[in-house]
């Protein structure tokens, strides 16, 4: 059940984006997903998440650099 609600709230976060030109969608499922599995983990075992859905210090860290590059494009 949850992976269907991520999926819905993506879906219905991705289409609301596109009707304001500064407002970005930006999927953080291309680094914390591989193969249609997800992980809560890092390559070292710490991990990324607080709770089911929102990112630890450490997570916010591990996905910065993907979310400055997705911003500069």
């Amino acid at each position: 059940i949850k992976r269907k609600m991520v999926d819905n709230w993506n879906k219905i976060s991705r289409e609301k984006s596109l009707g304001y030109k500064n407002v970005h969608f930006i999927d953080l499922e291309k680094i914390f997903c591989s193969d249609g599995t997800c992980s809560m983990l890092d390559r070292k075992g710490n991990m990324l998440y607080m709770d089911f859905t929102h990112l630890n210090t450490r997570g916010s860290l591990y996905a910065a650099p993907f979310l400055l590059e997705q911003l500069r494009k």
